[in-house]
């Protein structure tokens, strides 16, 4: 048997010097078939007994798979009748999985019947490669068919050469539509965004191709023959051949973006509206307080100076009055006003260097006054904290506003007992803290008090009075400021309320200011009667009024801007006084004319100006500043605030390096 298992025909000493097994089959006439030879590989690779395969042949063909074993006998049958080769795959079975055999073979007719000589080997890997990519590529194409995004491909002519279906349906077009055509062609009508044609050279297809670079989230229009537009976002990518590393493709991914348009045209038409909306708000609350700050002015102005006189108990009493009830009134206009640049985004923060104890002490005195005007007694505690820094950059005017808003709050909602006011430090945070033993906050109210024109109790704004605004707008101040405010309340008898004010300031080691010390140093040595000012106001009573307030002053009064102009060249003043609104030209246009020449003539100390104006926004102030002036003073003017100025800026060695804001 072992001897004619391996016979030493030629066939055999061939598979000497090869890899993989080969065999001699034969099939006589009656159709049976029988092994001639083997190599010994084959049995290996069968997992068979090479005996029993010698004994009987019919045990390498059950292993054929059974899907496989028709077609097998077919294609020797082919063989037979085309009388030349016989070549082909398929698989047997196998405990774990079918494994892929290969054979090709000589087929030879003889007196005996018809023979194989055949080469084998296993192609398992290969067509588990094979099928994998298949089933890659298959699942690609069935991706790409099957995504939401629209796929075209083009070839390097700008040929279309394929699309999916997304495509087809967002541009309306199909498939044998759109293939072989090019996108650059009269019948494509692609816009801008502006709604103008593209250019074909810039199509993002047509870009990819000549600079072989992507093209990233490019917006574009499909302009239909209704005139109907598909607006799209394209994004373009070159296709490389995998060997040759040359650019083969050009593929176009695109997804329909005209919904997302037409609600962004929505939003920015909303958005124009609501921008037109807040310059109308703006513009309508600027006038306001210009027409209520105009008699303000002459009724706080006159009220001052009423006061200053030996009056009566009673009537001063009456004067005080008139004097707080314009106060009040002041503060409405300032909180709407300050809502409103919030709202706008046009509050402006300031850092600068602040002291505690300074801020500690204006606090006392403006509680110490608040106190003084309850009926019962209340008790006033404040500390700060002896870890703290000197100063540290900050917006002083900001911090006092929200401090004393939450002060006069604690004041204002106590009947008796106790405040404490504190100034500590935790971490990299300072907090303020007012704590009050008021009547405390309800707890369905927490969220509201915050909320503009509200109160915990509709009753209290009748009880208490204010606008409800003053929270709103402290809670809006400190989170421009980086910070944050919180509270912890209780409506039981003598617990109230603490507000915690957060904010991140930086400690800071503050510079001498030489100016400064000239002021304090020369202050008191400035005689009032040897300066002379010039005033232009083209209002009347705010003339007499200013020349009641500055009677200690030489005054110069004109009510036209260009006059003012004209006396400025006439005579030396030592501070100009303008109001911004006037005839002919206003104060921003005189400040601009004196500065222009000022600096023709070269001249070393420019003369100070000081605005007077009933308009309280910031850019009316920025505008004070851009035209030259020095001082910015809101109406209605407070007697010594004024006074103040004038002598601050007359004391200063360079006053144009100063400016100055006061409402």
């Amino acid at each position: 048997m072992q001897e004619s298992l391996f016979d030493q025909d030629l066939l055999l000493e061939l598979s000497l010097g090869l890899p993989c097994p080969i065999f001699h089959l034969h099939r006589n006439e009656g159709g049976e078939f029988r092994f001639i030879s083997f190599s010994e590989q084959l049995p290996k690779l069968l997992n068979l007994n090479a005996n029993s395969l010698m004994e009987n042949a019919s045990i390498f063909f059950d292993i054929i798979s059974l899907d496989d074993r028709d077609r097998f006998f077919q294609s020797l049958e082919s063989s037979i009748q085309d009388g030349n080769s016989w070549e082909l795959e398929w698989r047997i079975q196998s405990n774990l999985k079918p494994r892929w055999l290969y054979a090709c073979a000589k087929v030879l007719e003889k007196d005996d019947g018809f023979h194989w000589y055949a080469i084998l080997k296993e192609i398992s890997e290969r067509k588990e490669t094979e099928s994998e990519y298949i089933i890659h590529a298959e699942l690609e194409t069935l991706l790409v068919r099957r995504m939401q995004e629209g796929v075209i491909v083009h070839d390097l002519d700008g040929k279309v050469t394929f699309i999916n279906s997304s495509a087809e349906r967002i541009l309306g077009l199909s498939y044998k539509q759109i293939v072989g055509i090019s996108e650059i062609q009269n019948s494509w009508h692609f816009v801008d965004e502006s709604g103008k044609l593209i250019d074909p050279e810039f199509h993002p297809t047509m870009v990819t191709l000549r600079t072989l670079e992507p093209i990233t989230d490019f917006t574009m229009g499909i302009q239909k023959p209704d005139g109907e537009i598909t607006w799209i976002s394209v994004n373009t990518e070159i296709l490389y051949h995998p060997e040759k590393k040359i650019p083969i493709k050009v593929f176009a991914v695109f997804h329909d973006i005209t919904t997302s348009k037409k609600y962004e045209t929505l939003l920015i038409s909303a958005k124009q509206k609501a921008e037109a909306a807040d310059r109308i708000k703006t513009s309508f609350l600027a006038n306001m307080s210009h027409e209520i700050r105009t008699p303000l002015n002459a009724i706080i102005g006159y009220t001052e100076l009423l006061l200053d006189a030996n009056l009566t108990e009673e009537v001063g009493a009456q004067l005080r009055i008139i004097r707080n009830s314009g106060n009040l009134l002041l503060n409405i206009i300032n909180d709407i006003l300050d809502l409103s640049k919030i709202d706008a985004n046009q509050m402006k923060i300031d850092e600068y260097p602040v002291s505690f104890k300074e801020i500690s002490e204006r606090i006392k005195e403006s509680a110490s006054i608040l106190i003084s005007k309850k009926t019962k007694p209340i008790q006033w505690k404040q500390s700060i904290d002896e870890n703290l820094p000197t100063m540290f950059l900050g917006d002083e005017n900001r911090i006092l506003q929200i401090i004393l808003n939450l002060v006069n709050n604690a004041i204002k909602f106590t009947e008796e007992g106790e405040i404490e006011f504190r100034i500590e430090k935790d971490k990299e945070e300072i907090v303020f803290s007012i704590r009050d033993t008021g009547k405390g906050i309800f707890p369905e109210n927490y969220e509201r008090i915050f909320q503009p024109f509200q109160q915990e109790d509709f009753g209290d704004a009748r009880k208490y009075g204010g606008t409800g605004l003053g929270l709103t707008i402290s809670k809006k101040l400190i989170e421009s400021m980086g910070g944050k405010i919180r509270f912890v309340s209780s409506v039981l008898e003598d617990h109230g309320t603490v507000f915690y004010i957060h904010l991140p300031l930086k400690h800071v080691i503050p510079e001498p200011y030489p100016e400064l010390k000239v002021l304090h140093s020369e202050l008191n040595n400035v005689s009032h009667e040897s300066i002379n000012i010039l005033l232009a106001d083209d209002d009347l009573v705010n003339q007499k009024l200013a020349l009641r307030m500055l009677s200690q002053f030489n005054v110069k009064i004109t009510s036209d801007g260009k006059e003012a102009f004209e006396l400025y060249l006439q005579s030396n003043f030592d501070i100009i006084i303008l109001d911004v609104q006037m005839p002919v030209m206003t104060g921003y246009e005189v400040a601009s004319e004196i500065r222009k020449y000022e600096l023709e003539k070269n001249k070393e100390k420019k003369t100070p100006i000081i605005f007077l104006s009933a308009a309280a926004l910031k850019e009316d102030q920025e505008r004070g500043l851009h035209a030259g002036g020095n001082a910015y003073l809101t109406k209605p003017i407070k007697k010594q605030s004024l006074i103040d100025t004038i002598l601050k800026l007359v004391s200063l060695q360079n006053p144009s390096s100063n400016y100055i804001i006061s409402k």
